[in-house]
């Protein structure tokens, strides 16, 4: 099966989309309002430093100006990122992002698989470590918290595998795209990669506008790294004009949202407790762990094209390297739509 995103809503009848990893709380207002006053300044180019976004990142993250980047989405830094580095070897825990996979083909880098184990709730351990250790990948990408799964990463392996990976001056992505989705429990599980940047320079930190603040169709994602050689090789591969006046003006009134963020991350954990009971209450097998806006979950083979004749679109994983077609993602939405999956799976 070929690789495929959530949230393809075009192309059959959708009534309840499950499917995306989209913030169900929508865009905030502020974020609305900014795009829309931006579009009188799309009749310039855009800021190719991206500076006024770059100084409200630079204060939210606590970090200086220079170790910012920013891009059209994550993806587009991913692209960027392994065009600059010269990526010819690269690791990925298994299942996850499959982008990291295509981003490393694309530039004609080889991609290891460490799978996760399934018995152990697809959290990495001991043996994750040392293949890591052993394989010495050039790049190693990790989610946190990690697609599909939602689990995040342990303070403690993370800083283990930073510090493996220091000695050889190889490179980690940590990607945090779902990192705001996370209440203050699920921050004390882990830990904001950010802080350690300083400490590690090989170390690049991948951030998201795009699920928090519902802004799929704008994009806009940035990355912090010390390593300022890498930044500007990465900008020399960028378009020079690649993200637009209407994506730089959302960021900056996302920056400013600090209190959507909180009432988002409460809202959520409250409503993927609700449909985590709801799913295992019908026999399905959730996942453990989960600290971002989804679940993962087994079940029957052919779920997801049952519910859609429902008109509920759901995320079949059977194309997710590690997972089968027993596999489902689901979007953690609103208590009402969730109640509404809930009642299509009963009379499945």
């Amino acid at each position: 099966m070929g690789h495929i995103h959530g949230g393809d809503i075009y192309s059959r009848k959708v009534t309840h989309d499950f499917s995306a990893n989209i913030n169900y709380l929508g865009m905030p207002d502020s974020v609305k309002k900014a795009a829309v006053l931006a579009i009188d300044d799309a009749v310039h180019y855009p800021d190719p430093a991206c500076r006024r976004v770059i100084s409200l990142l630079a204060q939210k993250e606590k970090t200086d100006t220079r170790s910012l980047i920013c891009g059209n989405g994550a993806a587009d830094l991913l692209y960027s990122l392994c065009l600059a580095f010269g990526c010819r070897s690269a690791a990925v825990l298994c299942p996850s992002f499959f982008e990291y996979e295509q981003a490393v083909t694309a530039c004609g880098g080889k991609v290891k698989r460490i799978f996760l184990k399934e018995e152990n709730g697809f959290a990495p351990d001991e043996e994750t470590l040392e293949e890591i250790r052993a394989f010495k990948p050039q790049l190693l990408f990790l989610g946190n918290p990690n697609n599909p799964t939602g689990r995040t990463l342990p303070a403690d392996w993370i800083r283990r595998v930073l510090q493996i990976r220091s000695e050889e001056d190889l490179l980690t992505v940590i990607d945090e795209s779902f990192a705001g989705f996370m209440t203050g429990s699920d921050r004390n599980r882990t830990l904001e990669a950010v802080r350690l940047t300083g400490e590690y320079p090989n170390l690049f930190v991948l951030k998201s506008f795009t699920k928090l603040y519902a802004i799929p169709g704008i994009r806009f994602g940035y990355g912090i790294c010390q390593n300022k050689d890498l930044l500007e090789k990465m900008r020399g591969r960028m378009q020079p004009w690649g993200v637009s006046s209407v994506a730089q003006a959302a960021a900056c009134a996302c920056c400013g949202e600090t209190e959507f963020a909180e009432r988002t991350a409460a809202a959520v954990a409250e409503n993927r407790e609700l449909l985590k009971k709801g799913l295992s209450g019908l026999g399905f097998h959730v996942t453990e762990g989960a600290a971002a806006n989804f679940l993962l979950f087994s079940g029957e083979e052919g779920l997801e094209e049952r519910l859609l004749e429902k008109g509920i679109l759901i995320r079949g994983c059977g194309n997710f390297p590690g997972l089968s077609d027993k596999w489902y993602r689901v979007c953690v939405r609103s208590r009402e739509e969730n109640e509404t999956l809930l009642l299509a799976l009963r009379s499945r």
